[in-house]
């Protein structure tokens, strides 16, 4: 399926941005992106990067993700382009900067980790993460790996006590932290609008069982707010984690991090 996403050119970007040659680098477009398309840029041997960019440690493989203001997967699907920079705060907040007490659950919630922040660049909405490896996404490792009893189980009680940690360091958090952070029902508002246009779209029509959920979208729009708020990544599902052939765990996709329910994120999962 072609996008406005698939011209962009990461191998010219990356020449212009670091004054360097294609040749001293590979990208692979990484497969998988609804929001953004995602490359993996790898060089041929560490570099350094520039100061401006505030990384010093140096680096032979990063990830590189594109926003635009529509769905990579849907063109037609407005997306805030506000995402990324909501990204990039997650991500300072995930290694100790802003937040106390997040780092430390991350940290205790091994064999979990989460994507550094490399650069943040804002005119062309690129965003540069560290490369937490070769890895699948939970669903493809499910469904198509050899995955093991106590591998999944062991991931399930991981994420349970990082979540769990997030909630409790990271209750009703103060409002001048939280003021550039995704809604949680404002994003379930949007997205169910979305889904509405989208459905109403459909060769098929709105089926019986497509109005039941969104008729259950709307339901969950209209509970109570818990009198308890927390920090999440607010939009986790399996293709939100990443997994290798060691049992070793990453979350990825931080876009939407912001104010919630506790609980939410485990219950989307």
């Amino acid at each position: 399926m072609s996008t406005p996403h698939s011209t962009f050119d990461f191998t010219q970007y990356l020449t212009d941005s670091l004054s360097t040659s294609p040749e001293d680098f590979k990208v692979e477009v990484l497969p998988g992106g609804y929001t953004n398309l995602t490359a993996r840029a790898t060089f041929k041997y560490p570099i350094s990067l520039p100061s401006s960019f505030g990384y010093t440690d140096p680096i032979q493989s990063f990830i590189l993700k594109l926003a635009k203001p529509f769905s990579h997967f849907l063109p037609s699907y407005a997306v805030p382009i506000s995402r990324q920079t909501v990204e990039a705060k997650a991500l300072r907040i995930l290694r100790g900067e802003e937040l106390e007490g997040v780092a430390q659950v991350l940290a205790q919630s091994h064999p979990l980790k989460g994507p550094e922040l490399v650069f943040h660049d804002t005119t062309s909405h690129v965003i540069w993460m560290t490369d937490l490896g070769k890895s699948r996404i939970l669903s493809d490792y499910i469904l198509y790996g050899s995955p093991q009893q106590a591998t999944i189980e062991t991931l399930g009680r991981t994420l349970g006590r990082f979540f769990g940690g997030l909630f409790k360091v990271t209750k009703n958090p103060p409002s001048d932290l939280t003021r550039s952070f995704t809604d949680s029902r404002r994003l379930m508002e949007f997205l169910t609008s979305q889904t509405e246009r989208i459905v109403a779209e459909l060769p098929g029509g709105v089926t019986p069982e497509i109005a039941a959920l969104l008729e259950r979208m709307r339901s969950a729009l209209n509970r109570e707010v818990h009198p308890e708020q927390c920090l999440g990544m607010v939009d986790l599902w399996p293709g939100s984690v990443l997994i290798d052939d060691n049992g070793d765990c990453g979350l990825v996709d931080w876009e939407y991090f912001g104010l919630t329910d506790p609980g939410t994120d485990l219950g989307m999962f």
